[in-house]
């Protein structure tokens, strides 16, 4: 009896692995796998300003919690004190002067909560990606190509690796509120002073799916090769260490956690979901790419699989979730053992 009870515990802990779920680039990209951090120093006389450094540690510490940033501080004799943030680069996103613990609060609020983050902090969990456009003069072609994606990826949709229910929300920054998003602007390579337009797309937990799209190189081919590219199986062979390290500085609680938890229908942060993550994203490519931001070996034909969209737009295919599948097998495999665990005793009863 007991080889019966070794052989169901065994069975039930090779099982996972047996029918492991396969991610789709987007479901990686709301953990906190390989994620960029940014790196907030608190530089002055720690001596004549002791206070305002137990203050900032103490607001840090508070605001890093749910956030991928880190926080350290370092002592310059005779130095009024000043916050600096960098990225994961070392590049210096903000410098600026505090003297109080409300100038802290501040900067963090600039760090961490712009119009444009708060926005999307409210709609985690409703939407596939956003798109994010800071247009130039050429407002009205930027929006038109971004419209005209849109309306292609809707077509490619059923296509993808997994079934996708979510839209992509549109968020236009225009130039005079680009003030308010400078810092985030800034996170994402774009300068805030610059006339020309540019477009991003952010998912996850505000990761970049790619290098932002500016100037001539707004097209509706490579804003829809980005959108494409986060509804692709994570084992297909794509470098994934680039695509997925990138990100602005982003707050995460655990109301988010639950409002991606629902809408995937698995959740990122169980051990064993993050630890097959893992695993795939220690992977070697198949082949690395020229530039920092590639995705070969895997080339979309856009055009391939618009046409076979087209063919398909009258024929409504049911797709189960791939959380449902593996829970049926489970629970059938189980249901298995139980009964042969019966047949057993009963067996040896007799």
């Amino acid at each position: 009896m007991k080889r019966v009870f070794v052989l169901i515990l065994l069975f039930a802990i090779a099982l996972p692995n047996i029918f492991a779920c396969r991610f789709t680039i987007r479901e990686i990209g709301y953990t906190r796998l390989n994620i960029e951090k940014y790196r907030v120093v608190l530089k002055g006389d720690t001596a004549g300003y002791g206070k305002l450094v137990k203050q900032f540690r103490a607001l840090a510490y508070g605001y890093s919690m749910n956030a991928n940033i880190s926080y350290t501080v370092l002592n310059e004799k005779g130095k009024m004190p000043e916050l600096t943030c960098l990225n994961g680069n070392d590049d210096v996103i903000v410098r600026e002067e505090v003297v109080t613990a409300q100038d802290i609060r501040e900067f963090f609020k600039k760090l961490l909560f712009s119009p444009l983050q708060k926005m999307m902090y409210s709609q985690i969990g409703n939407v596939f990606a956003f798109v994010v456009a800071f247009p130039g003069e050429d407002n009205v072609a930027v929006n038109n190509i971004i419209d005209k994606a849109f309306s292609q990826f809707q077509k490619l949709m059923p296509n993808l690796d997994k079934k996708v229910d979510e839209n992509i929300m549109k968020i236009v920054i225009p130039q005079l509120e680009r003030k308010e998003e400078a810092l985030v602007m800034r996170a994402l390579g774009i300068d805030p002073e610059s006339k020309q337009s540019s477009v991003v797309v952010i998912y996850g937990r505000g990761r970049l799916a790619d290098e932002p799209l500016k100037g001539e190189k707004i097209t509706t081919h490579n804003l829809l090769n980005q959108l494409v590219t986060l509804g692709t199986d994570c084992e297909c062979g794509i470098d994934l260490s680039p695509l997925l390290r990138r990100a602005i500085p982003f707050n995460w609680d655990d109301k988010m956690s639950q409002a991606v938890a629902d809408m995937l229908d698995i959740d990122v942060e169980n051990p064993m979901v993050l630890t097959e993550m893992s695993r795939i994203l220690s992977k070697e490519p198949l082949e690395t790419g020229k530039s920092e931001f590639s995705f070969a070996p895997q080339t979309i034909d856009l055009d391939k699989e618009l046409n076979k969209g087209k063919q398909q737009e009258d024929v409504v295919v049911e797709k189960s979730s791939p959380a449902l599948k593996v829970t049926a097998l489970i629970v059938g495999a189980l249901a298995l053992l139980i009964i042969f665990a019966g047949i057993v005793m009963f067996r040896k009863r007799k």
